[in-house]
């Protein structure tokens, strides 16, 4: 009897109960690739289901979207990648597997932005949103955050920059933790607040969803880019009103 090759994977039943499982090891087929994964990150998006189930909330499946890899296996068609080939951001885009090939028409690009250096100013929030819109970026903008442990931590340290921080909670990157020499802290919170609303205002929201299907006309991917930048607007407002 032939061995069925198997992974490990952290597989996701409800709130609170991700267990770790053995699962077939997954094949690419002629017109897919397998990546193999070497980090994944926690997005906002996957918490809240760790929290609270929804309607939307689907269980029985391995969360996690933000990852990197090395592909290890290449399906016969595939044209555009190799084995070997690594430095992957992939976004779980579709519940049936697609060509590589058609993967960019679905795609919606984040535009992850950091503010907060020292030669920023508050006039730096506007522009940052203006750049978005004009290279099709959805924003995610987030402030220059000195964790615990980090050379950042320590450099602010030494300088005596760091703020009291009471609540690790903080640690978000929405929260000014430091001494800045052009912005202060509940400002800067504040117009990181107004710039994540501007940018996923409902107005917004539905420009982009106009634009990705007249790109692409497939009402299910439609729903799924809606439904994304609603889930990020949602996020974006807990954590810029959160203490």
């Amino acid at each position: 009897m032939a061995h069925t090759p198997s992974k490990r994977s952290a597989i996701y039943y409800g709130v609170a109960n991700i267990r770790i499982e053995e699962i077939e090891r997954s094949r690419a087929g002629d017109d897919g690739i397998v990546v193999r994964m070497k980090a994944a990150g926690i997005c906002g998006s996957d918490l809240p289901a760790h929290k609270k189930a929804t309607s939307r909330t689907t269980t029985g499946i391995a969360r996690g979207h933000e990852i990197t890899g090395e592909v290890v296996e290449v399906g016969a068609n595939v044209k555009n990648g190799k084995v070997g080939d690594q430095g992957f951001a992939l976004i779980t885009i579709s519940p049936e597997p697609m060509p590589l090939e058609e993967v960019d028409s679905f795609l919606a690009v984040l535009g992850f932005f950091v503010l907060g250096f020292d030669q920023d100013t508050p006039d730096a929030f506007e522009p940052t949103l203006e750049f978005c819109d004009e290279m099709d970026l959805l924003p995610v903008i987030g402030l220059l955050t000195p964790y615990p442990g980090t050379v950042q931590y320590t450099e602010f340290e030494k300088e005596g920059r760091l703020l009291p921080v009471k609540k690790y909670a903080l640690f978000d990157s929405q929260s000014l933790l430091f001494q800045h020499p052009n912005l202060e802290a509940d400002q800067t919170k504040r117009m990181l607040a107004e710039t994540m609303k501007e940018g996923y205002s409902m107005s917004r929201i539905l420009r982009c969803v106009w634009r990705d299907f007249r790109r692409q006309p497939n009402l299910n991917l439609t729903m799924l880019s809606f439904f994304t930048q609603l889930g990020i607007r949602q996020a974006a407002r807990a954590g810029t009103t959160s203490d």
